[in-house]
């Protein structure tokens, strides 16, 4: 990660509102948040590479996902009556 520099920032009570609303939404923090909508804004390759990497990211735990299922002999099949009924298989 790239060294940070502190900086601060006025913003009104509308935007404060929507920062800690999506803060909270994502679970990320609202520095983050900043610091990617200025990628987005002023250098879109950036936020792209961005998202590339985090696209990645995922793909890599899905696949470690599929493979931790694989080794533990799958999933169990439901029928619909045990789907409806919302029950385990037997």
């Amino acid at each position: 990660m790239a060294r940070m520099v502190r900086k601060q920032v006025y913003i009104d009570e509308r935007q404060d509102a929507l920062l800690k609303e999506r803060a909270e939404l994502t679970g990320r923090t609202e520095s983050e948040l900043i610091r990617r909508a200025i990628d987005e804004a002023y250098d879109p390759m950036a936020a792209q590479r961005d998202f590339e990497e985090r696209w990645a990211e995922y793909e890599s735990g899905m696949r470690r996902l599929g493979d931790l299922i694989a080794e533990a002999g799958g999933l169990p099949r439901w029928n619909r009556d045990q789907r409806n009924a919302r029950r385990p298989p037997e």
